[in-house]
């Protein structure tokens, strides 16, 4: 029997701006590219599965159907089923959009707000697929608790499609357990909801899809779709596709070394040297990198540095060549945490503001530990910045909130040691 090769992708947010302003998204880009590979992959791709989030807002028709219907009609016009279920951000929108294309060979699964099977036939092969769609921005109960689907036999194969937060008690975004998986026939569980690409579970196999193209910094490294692969023994397997056109990362720029009173040209050439050896033989296909860059180490161009930092944010035409590719990027974030190469010691003497500031800053590294107050009060912070709220691994550590304090009171002392200087 002949194999069954899928594409599935999620969280997609076509109609957010990802990249600079004033130019097109690169969640756009990365939607076209998407097709793009359905089309052209060997073999021949059977079905695009999109598990959730494939637009931004229900407020989208306008601006963002006739990009979604182009897509689709292009890969139905190929012999490529698409397979979808809607997610919180997009519960009305995709439905409407369904509606009007009216096209067989595009299915919009449990839109009614009940579970929906689809039976497709590949050749000799058939694929059943259950899928549940949100109906609003929200499903606060189990989406388990009103399966009702018949099981297929051992010899049939099952997947499911489920836009879901998982082992997240009180979540209003469809939460489930793992135990809710393995009561079925299903072979395979493809998720939405959460932007971190992960495997959850071996058998059956479940995984997240991750966001296709990383939204912001908090969503670094690589980003895209899944293959799935289904052998003819109905063994599943799945691999990551990388297809971002952007891609983020968080890069550590050590300064240490920075020496002559061209600390600049030197900063620049450094920075990027170390994006340069880190994307060295990557199979992503970047177009464009997003950079969180943290600065470390002790330099005697600290104040410079401090004062200057906002000029990178300005750099024009910043770019790397990797293997004849030019590649164009831009500072996203940075994060200071350089030292001043002063004797702090020193500075410790005295009862002056500086040595008081001094005697603290030593103090706080002997015994790193944040009151509770104040780790609370930048974890709310954190918190409810609503960039980090679909990536979780995004927030800081207690090391990383420790570090922040302590750069911080570095550069306090460097104003007043300026102040004093004047």
């Amino acid at each position: 029997m002949q194999e069954i090769h899928l594409i599935c992708a999620a969280d997609i947010h076509l109609g957010r701006h990802v990249g600079r302003s004033g130019e097109k998204s690169f969640v756009i880009h990365t939607w076209e590219r998407l097709i793009e590979t359905c089309l052209t992959t060997t073999p021949k791709i059977d079905a695009l599965l999109l598990a959730g989030d494939i637009l931004d807002s229900n407020g989208l028709f306008i601006e963002m159907s006739g990009l979604i219907k182009k897509g689709i009609r292009r890969l139905i016009e190929r012999g490529i089923e698409v397979i979808a279920i809607a997610g919180n951000h997009d519960a009305k929108i995709l439905e409407r959009i369904h509606a009007s294309m009216n096209l067989p060979g595009f299915s919009l699964l449990g839109s009614k707000g009940e579970w929906e099977r689809r039976t497709c036939t590949f050749g000799n092969r058939v694929l059943h697929i259950d899928g549940l769609s949100f109906t609003s921005s929200f499903m606060q109960e189990n989406p388990f608790s009103h399966y009702k689907l018949e099981n297929v036999s051992d010899e049939e194969i099952l997947i499911g499609l489920l836009h879901c937060d998982w082992e997240v008690s009180g979540s209003k975004y469809a939460p489930v357990r793992k135990s809710d998986f393995l009561s079925g026939s299903h072979r395979a569980w493809f998720l939405g909801h959460v932007h971190i690409p992960r495997e959850l579970s071996q058998k059956p196999l479940i995984r997240y899809c991750g966001s296709l193209q990383g939204l912001d910094k908090s969503e670094s490294g690589s980003r895209g779709a899944l293959h799935i692969t289904i052998d003819s023994g109905g063994n599943i397997a799945s691999k990551e596709i990388p297809l971002a056109y952007l891609y983020w990362d968080k890069l550590e720029i050590d300064v240490t070394d920075l020496q002559s009173d061209d600390w600049e040209s030197e900063l620049l050439e450094k920075t990027d040297s170390v994006i340069a050896g880190k994307i060295l033989g990557s199979e992503h296909l970047i177009e464009e990198i997003g950079l969180h860059l943290i600065f470390t180490g002790r330099t005697k161009f600290f104040r410079e540095l401090r004062r200057n930092i906002g000029k990178f944010f300005a750099r024009e035409g910043a770019a790397i060549v990797v293997q004849e590719h030019r590649i164009p990027y831009f500072i996203e974030s940075i994060d200071n945490q350089t030292r001043p190469a002063y004797d702090i010691e020193r500075l410790k003497e005295g009862n002056d503001p500086v040595a008081i500031l001094a005697k603290k800053l030593c103090e706080y590294k002997e015994n790193p530990l944040l009151p509770e107050y104040l780790q609370e009060y930048m974890e709310t912070e954190f918190r409810n910045d609503s960039s980090f709220r679909q990536c979780e691994s995004a927030f800081p550590s207690k090391e990383e909130y420790c570090e922040l304090f302590l750069s911080r009171g570095y550069e306090l002392l460097d104003e007043l040691l300026a102040q004093k200087q004047m």
